[in-house]
């Protein structure tokens, strides 16, 4: 057996491998496949860099503050102010609550507390009564643990 070359180009050199490897290999039809996929993703490659750039390092002035609390209570998400001002969602909803802005995060109310506590009482846990309801188990436990 020699040595392989390396290949120029991702998958290029499969065939050779494929000698080296016999072809009478189980693996032979899975090298197939992935020297097939090597060379569809090479292409793909350039969309690496082309991610979006680092979130700003820059402060948030209060002008900057008051046109962040306008689009947020137009019904922007912190995710498309996150996008759209160059921060980090959890530092503009930092400062959003510092300016005296309530997040819109659904606090359970009194009624569906008790019904979750009626499933757990069937004995659900709290992943299941999450997924029955529609909400992240650890907001389930959070109003349930004692």
């Amino acid at each position: 057996m020699r040595p392989l070359e390396t290949p120029t180009a991702p998958g290029e050199n499969h065939r050779e491998l494929l000698k080296n490897v016999g072809v009478f290999s189980s693996y032979s039809k899975q090298l197939e496949q992935g020297s097939k996929l090597l060379r569809e993703v090479a292409p793909l490659q350039e969309l690496v860099e082309l991610q979006k750039p680092p979130r700003s390092l820059a402060r948030i002035t209060e002008e900057k503050l008051r046109l962040m609390a306008a689009d947020y209570e137009s019904g922007m998400s912190a995710y498309e102010l996150a996008d759209k001002y160059g921060h980090h969602r959890d530092t503009i909803m930092k400062y959003l609550a510092k300016a005296g802005i309530r997040s819109r995060v659904a606090v359970p109310s009194d009624e569906e507390i008790f019904k979750w506590k009626e499933l757990q009482a069937e004995g659900l846990g709290f992943k299941t009564i999450a997924r029955r309801v529609g909400r992240n188990h650890k907001t389930i436990r959070k109003y349930l643990s004692p």
